[in-house]
């Protein structure tokens, strides 16, 4: 039988009726009532023997008290773990009572949160539906409360009927334009669960969801898991004409980035021949994580001569680069040498995109190994225009953390002067800001080594 103030909570969603939490005084209700059904259910678990024998104790010295304290305070007696074994059992045989307790729970988050999730856990092993109704349908308009329980009970519904999970979220999106957001994001767990249980039907069902919530990142996480079960699928799907650029973007982009974990060569192979040029420049990521997986397998050689075919020169540069930070010291085909080698070479056949390549990579490696990149400038027969990015690099990433005077030394070997001139006038106003008297010192004793630019652009 229901208090008065209970029947007053009672709200009906489609099919699903619950009661919701009363925020009044218990006052028609029994402190022993409370306790006893509580401990009623407790004694279903043989581990909870102590604890319902103090439970017992509490509830003969408290008497019949209608005091909520004294209620609070028998919940005091138990652990986190026995507030979550609680609800799950509540959550199961006495909603009514879990939603009480929940309300006496209120005053301490973290004990009510253990409660919360043991409770909707147990709920949604019978009622997912119902349990996702009363949080979604709790509290203020603006704040989803239970949220990483709202989130338990999608999983948990998903993993039995993820289209029946998806399309209840999936209305529940559509109508909370306030919560919207965060709804979304309970929908994304139960899509998740779907995606690595069918991902072709998860994404059958995304294609009927609002677009918004499609260009978020549920399409990255069903691309993950669509990619180890059927990669070719995945991006044929993706070339879909109903789907936005953006859709099929993050969809290409997620499958040859997960793919690329297990067969760079096939993802690299398919990168060439599925892509089309124009689609190339969404999918810079993509080419940077194949070329680092294809790098760890291969050689440095073959990575350049998959990135050479690569149209957009933008990707094609962040494949290299990509590629580049996974050099490894030492000798072989992944060492820098290598690596500043074979980027020098296709610098030197006139690809510019290696100069933009050769200064990210140096300046990547100059700021974990500098000692790599001096010994590499150090073994060059001669400075050039080859050279000078990877200078330039070594240069930037040095400024700041290397003394003044060995920073201006090795900037004074880039060969085109108005790079050089530029690096050194920055180098110099720097110095002159923070020791102004080392600055001048070393000017007077070092003026002949720089250009006339860049002594009328100091005012020496």
């Amino acid at each position: 039988m229901l208090t008065d103030c209970a029947k007053k909570r009672w709200l009906i969603l489609g099919s699903v009726t619950f009661v919701g939490v009363c925020s009044l005084p218990l006052v028609l209700r029994k402190n022993t009532e409370v306790q006893d059904r509580a401990l009623g259910a407790m004694n279903q678990n043989p581990n909870k023997v102590a604890k319902v024998s103090r439970g017992e104790r509490l509830s003969q010295e408290q008497g019949h008290s209608h005091s909520r304290y004294r209620d609070r305070e028998y919940l005091a007696t138990l652990s986190r773990r026995e507030l979550k074994q609680l609800g799950e059992t509540l959550g199961q045989t006495d909603r009514e009572l879990g939603m009480i307790l929940l309300e006496l729970l209120a005053v301490d988050f973290g004990r009510m949160d253990s409660f919360a999730t043991g409770f909707f856990e147990g709920w949604a092993k019978n009622d997912p539906k119902g349990a996702l109704s009363f949080i979604a349908n709790f509290g203020n308009q603006e704040q989803l409360e239970f949220k990483s329980q709202a989130h338990l009970v999608a999983r948990i519904w998903a993993e039995k009927e993820p289209s029946s999970a998806s399309d209840f979220l999936k209305h529940m999106y559509e109508v909370n334009g306030q919560r919207k957001e965060q709804i979304g994001d309970v929908l994304t767990s139960a899509v998740n669960v779907w995606s690595r249980k069918a991902p072709k039907d998860a994404f059958q069902f995304l294609r009927t969801t609002a677009k918004e919530y499609r260009e978020g990142p549920v399409l990255t996480y069903l691309a993950e898991y669509w990619a180890n079960v059927n990669p070719i699928e995945a991006l044929e799907q993706a070339k879909l004409a109903d789907l936005t650029p953006l859709e099929s973007n993050l969809l290409m982009d997620g499958v040859l980035r997960s793919w690329s974990e297990s067969d760079p060569e096939l993802t690299a192979a398919w990168f060439l021949e599925g892509v089309e040029n124009e689609e190339q420049k969404y999918l810079g990521q993509a080419a940077e994580t194949i070329a680092r997986n294809l790098f760890e397998t291969t050689t440095v050689d073959a990575v350049v001569e998959w990135a050479q075919q690569i149209q957009d020169k933008d990707v094609r540069k962040e494949a290299l680069v990509g590629a580049a930070l996974m050099w490894k010291t030492g000798v072989g085909d992944k060492s820098p040498e290598k690596v500043l080698g074979a980027f020098t070479q296709g610098l030197a056949a006139g690809d510019l995109v290696y100069q933009d390549a050769l200064f990210e990579s140096a300046s990547a490696m100059a700021d974990s190994k500098p000692e790599v990149i001096a010994e590499w400038l150090n073994g060059q027969e001669q400075f050039s225009e080859l050279t000078d990015p990877v200078v330039h690099g070594f240069v930037s990433t040095l400024s700041g953390s290397a003394p003044f005077e060995v920073v201006l030394g090795w900037s004074g070997v880039i060969v085109q002067s108005e790079l050089r001139n530029r690096q050194q006038i920055s180098i110099l106003t720097d110095w002159a800001l923070q020791d102004k008297e080392g600055y001048l010192s070393w000017v007077e004793s070092n003026q002949e080594s720089l250009s006339e630019s860049v002594i009328q652009a100091l005012s020496f």
